[in-house]
């Protein structure tokens, strides 16, 4: 005989619609969207309730708080401690003789429940569902001591996720103290000099980047020139992949001349920039083409670099290209109204150190060591996460079997 039921939501939550007046009690710590992390089961942080005015939801450790504006963000967590919350955060209180608390946040995060909530939705700007239609979605329910089991797997697969994610970002963290520390003093300890760009090893140069490359932005065109039989054209999107390299995936083609196609194709070994971004902080990001089996273009929010001196290595100017010095002066002299533009004249008046090319060799090396540790831990992460999904998609059909 199956253990499991089949259940709605309603029969096993409660909506807590208990209403406060945030001047009227005492501050207390306060619950947005934007304290909470999409497909996370805790909040990442909190605010404090001092400056609110509006009206907000007052939960209790043990509630379940699920995100009804835009539920495509998959947002939902258990409460830890009490507050208070936006009413855009539905406040559910489990019924604990039947269901444990972490065993629904866990299956609010299922796609199954995801896409109910979407289907539910009514607004077209601010796109919204409710706890009646919530309510009605469908489940299977194992019985509590199997809840636990399942919620224990899910908190060890939840912890190797957080530990991957800090060794992400600690190694991250690595490679840009590693990047600052090379462009200015390479691989070996050697005397040094003071320069327009400050302490560089006593043996290495100092060129303009228009001294050692050609410069040209990428070309525009109309919405209708997109076409699937045309050649393949790097977008801004393009430009922000995991590596150094430029990320061709889900890239676009464009329908144009062969003979415009000669100006724009891109060589492996050209470093491209963005031109114009609507965030700052996406503006003058560099990456490198390592080339492609079939011609590649670019579109006009891109700046080509390509170096025209064996000089220059093209990952190592890609490297220094990334670096928080060669940014911050690119980022100084762009303009932004709308959005954030550099230039072709920015970009070559950028004077950057030019070690002999063995060294650079050797410094584009190390980073790219610290690239491949970063793709690997990204990697592994990725496999958790499709195994985490997989196992709650299975858990939401009642599927999961080997917990009993």
């Amino acid at each position: 005989m199956n253990p499991w039921k089949e259940v709605i939501l309603g029969d096993i939550c409660n909506q807590r619609s208990e209403l406060v007046q945030p001047g009227t009690v005492a501050e207390t710590r306060f619950l947005g969207l934007e304290h909470i992390a999409s497909g996370e089961p805790t909040a990442q942080s909190f605010g404090s309730s001092k400056n609110l005015r509006s009206s907000k939801f007052h939960f209790y450790p043990g509630d379940i708080l699920y995100g009804k504006l835009r539920p495509y963000l998959d947002k939902c967590v258990l409460a830890t401690f009490e507050g208070i919350s936006s009413t855009d955060l539905i406040a559910l209180k489990a019924n604990e003789a039947m269901v444990l608390p972490e065993f629904v946040v866990h299956i609010l995060h299922t796609n199954r429940f995801l896409g109910h909530a979407i289907s539910t939705t009514t607004g077209t700007n601010h796109p919204r569902t409710n706890w009646t239609q919530l309510s009605r979605f469908r489940l299977m329910l194992p019985p509590i001591l199997e809840q636990r089991r399942i919620i224990d797997f899910l908190s060890r697969l939840g912890e190797e996720l957080r530990i991957g994610d800090e060794l992400i970002a600690g190694t991250i963290r690595l490679k840009a103290a590693l990047l600052k520390e090379l462009m200015k003093g390479g691989i070996e300890p050697v005397h040094v000099k003071e320069t327009v760009i400050g302490t560089l090893p006593s043996h290495w140069r100092i060129v303009s980047i228009r001294d050692i490359c050609d410069l040209k932005n990428g070309f525009n065109f109309p919405a209708d020139q997109k076409h699937e039989s045309g050649t393949l054209t790097v977008d801004v999107l393009n430009m922000y992949g995991d590596g150094l390299g430029i990320n061709l995936s889900n890239i676009y083609r464009v329908k144009i001349k062969q003979e415009r196609l000669a100006d724009y194709a891109l060589r492996p070994g050209d470093i491209l920039l963005v031109r114009s971004s609507m965030k700052r902080e996406g503006a003058a990001w560099a990456s490198l083409f390592e080339g492609h089996n079939e011609p590649v273009s670019f579109c006009g929010f891109i700046i080509r670099a390509r170096p025209r001196t064996k000089e220059i290595l093209p990952k190592f100017l890609a490297y220094y290209l990334r670096g928080t010095v060669a940014r911050s002066y690119l980022l100084s002299t762009s303009g932004q109204v709308a959005i954030t533009n550099i230039t072709q004249e920015s970009i070559g008046l950028l004077k950057i150190p030019l070690p002999p090319v063995v060294e650079q060799e050797k410094i584009s090396n190390v980073l790219s060591q610290v690239d491949e540790k970063i793709a690997l831990e990204k990697a592994k992460k990725k496999t958790l996460v499709t195994l985490r999904n997989k196992f709650l998609n299975d858990l939401a059909m009642g599927q999961v079997r080997h917990f009993a």
